[in-house]
Formats: C-alpha cells, sequence, structure tokens
C-alpha cells in the first residue's frame, strides 16, 4: 500500500521533510533528485536526526551520532555496523510516496 507523502518539488535538493509512515516518524531527504527516506528514529536511543548540510550527514540530537545520507552509521554512540532503517520511496507523476 502506497502512502502520498510529499509533492517532490516541495523537498528542494539539500533539504528534508518529516512524515509519519505507519504510526512511526520519518525523514525524507533530497540528495540532488534522490530521494531517500528512513525512520526517524536513532538506532542508539530513539533519538531524532537533523540534517547537517555543511557536512552532508544526518545527526542524532540526543548523542551525537552520525549518519551518511545513506543511512550508514559514520561516528557516535551508536552501535558500530548499525544504519538507519530505510523507508522504501517511489516517485512517481511528481508526487514522492512511501511504500508499505
Amino acid at each position: 500500500m502506497s502512502q502520498l507523502v510529499v509533492k517532490a518539488e516541495k523537498v528542494a535538493p539539500g533539504e528534508t521533510f518529516e512524515f509519519d509512515v505507519l504510526g512511526s516518524p520519518a525523514i525524507l531527504l533530497n540528495d540532488n533528485g534522490n530521494y531517500r527516506a528512513f525512520l526517524n528514529i536513532c538506532p542508539h536511543r530513539g533519538g531524532r536526526m537533523i540534517l547537517e548540510k555543511e557536512n552532508n550527514l544526518l545527526r542524532c540530537q540526543w548523542h551525537n551520532s552520525a549518519w551518511a545520507l545513506t543511512g550508514d552509521r559514520l561516528e557516535g554512540s551508536a552501535v558500530e555496523g548499525s544504519c538507519l532503517i530505510p523507508v522504501d520511496l517511489e516517485v512517481k507523476s511528481g508526487y514522492v510516496y512511501a511504500e508499505g
């Protein structure tokens, strides 16, 4: 089942959009036209992510763990080798949909 997230043009390159998917917080990012989304829950302690544009990464607001825009852990308190949980997306007719 698809869930409409947002009109694609509303999320400019380098920007994020927060939404809920199946009752969980999620974060959509536009990485130069590549849309990606993850549950907005840090695997370490459940904190929310913010985009650090200058470093091109997501960072947990609670304990400073850093994540690549692919969802892979870069540094911080989260367990080495852990990753953000991806949300499957489809871009269709100018709209971004979460699949689930």
